[in-house]
């Protein structure tokens, strides 16, 4: 026996379903490093034998779920064109989640009925989007746990919720409400801006991110707020999707500012709007798009 550890070593023989046989050099000082070799090839759980000087790992093969955010509910429904709100979480024998630090995602089978779909080269199923009105069904090749996902045109959503707020600097933040007179401007920037904090179909959430290109952002009332640019989308703001056009605050007064999905609702449209009277303005950060 050496106290060297380079001098002295073992065969460790990590055997798995993805690595059927792998060899190793373990210096005998250094009983880890099977472990390690498991853990950085994400293949738990595994055994450890020990037999006339020889280590053994087995390592099962990661078992994958489908999953889909809380907020999709039972039924997940998306609007057309949106990337599928898909995650492929890994599960041991024993059903504990783990992260498998040698694969980023599981090979996915996806069926698409009624629906056009594309993935950019090298993307995760998270990178797929939908186009139609259709459905998808996505089953992970590994463990087959499957989830299924309803697509749906513009034209099914028939409700929307949208709030309005002037965008926080420094962790300031002002929802606003309609009619309203709101004086003060303590942290806040010049910008009236729409977040989409909801769409449904027939009841049913939408669990996609709303395509800004679908909402139209007008003032009428030009000479205190006037609609301009894309809006820098790093400030703070209601939880939701905030729209890349806003209204600029130029001066003191009321402030109108609408919505319109005009493709929404069968082409009919949805839309919302609010009027505030906003004083102090002069005090107002500026958030130049």
């Amino acid at each position: 026996m050496t106290d060297n550890p380079r001098a002295a070593t073992k065969i460790c023989e990590c055997r798995s379903q993805i690595d059927p046989v792998a060899t190793l050099p373990l210096p005998l000082s250094a009983g880890h490093v099977c472990y390690l070799y498991g853990m950085r090839r994400g293949l738990l759980p595994f055994l450890l034998f020990m037999s006339a000087g020889l280590m053994t790992v087995q390592a099962a093969r990661p078992r994958w779920q489908i999953e889909t955010p809380a907020e999709c509910g039972a039924s997940a429904v998306i609007q057309s064109n949106r990337p599928l709100p898909i995650t492929a979480a890994a599960f041991d024998a024993a059903g504990l989640r783990f992260s498998p630090q040698n694969v980023e995602h599981p090979a996915v089978d996806v069926v698409g009925t009624g629906v056009g779909l594309r993935v950019r080269e090298g993307g995760a199923p998270s990178d797929i989007v939908a186009t139609g009105d259709g459905s998808v069904v996505i089953t992970a090749a590994d463990g087959g746990a499957s989830r299924e996902i309803s697509v749906i045109p513009a034209a099914r959503i028939d409700a929307m919720d949208v709030a309005f707020a002037l965008p926080g600097v420094a962790g300031g933040i002002r929802a606003l409400v309609d009619g309203e007179t709101f004086d003060g401007f303590h942290r806040t920037g010049n910008r009236v801006v729409a977040v989409i904090s909801g769409l449904a179909s027939g009841g049913v959430p939408l669990c996609s991110e709303a395509r800004t290109e679908d909402f139209e952002v007008t003032s009428s009332t030009p000479e205190a707020c006037a609609v301009d640019g894309r809006f820098c989308e790093s400030t703070e703001v209601p939880r939701g999707d905030m729209l890349t056009r806003s209204a600029e605050v130029i001066a003191d007064g009321r402030c109108a500012v609408r919505v319109d999905a005009p493709a929404f609702a069968g082409g009919a449209g949805l839309g919302a709007a609010i009027s505030v009277t906003l004083k102090g303005t002069e005090s107002m950060i500026d958030l130049t798009p």
